[in-house]
């Protein structure tokens, strides 16, 4: 069982060609990457990934360009689906692995599905991007 910590890109981008945990630029994105970096040094955590609208699922030391889509352009239900595959070629276990997602609604209500994945903790859940980062800013000493 493998613990994985997905975090949401974040609109805000450095132009040109970065490491995806380099190129997103937004607080919540910021604070969410450090906190989910703080767990894996501390052996809680296994894997960090990082959930693009454009990529779909992105190891964060992926070198990638930037990129601009609207959210409302995305069919999230097909994009979900795509996410839930790469997850599945890097060998994880969607029934087994736990997950925490550090994310909006849009990126992980067709995530967590009768075809997708079992465990998952959602602590932004049901939050407005300004109280997600209100939330986010105490995970951190």
């Amino acid at each position: 069982m493998a613990r994985i910590i997905l975090i949401a890109c974040s609109k805000t981008q450095k132009q040109g060609h970065f490491m995806a945990r380099d190129l997103y630029q937004g607080d919540l994105f910021k604070v969410s990457l450090a906190y989910a970096e703080g767990l894996v040094a501390a052996g809680k955590a296994d894997y960090i990934y990082i959930l693009s609208t454009h990529y779909g699922l992105l190891d964060p030391r992926r070198v990638i360009d930037n990129y601009n889509i609207d959210p409302q352009d995305v069919d999230w239900a097909q994009w979900s689906q795509n996410v839930l595959g790469q997850l599945k070629n890097n060998k994880h276990d969607l029934s087994k692995d736990r997950f925490l997602i550090l994310a909006g609604h849009r990126f992980w209500q067709d995530l967590v599905c009768d075809s997708g994945i079992k465990h998952a903790k959602t602590p932004l859940k049901g939050l407005p991007i300004g109280k997600m980062k209100q939330q986010a800013g105490q995970w951190l000493p």
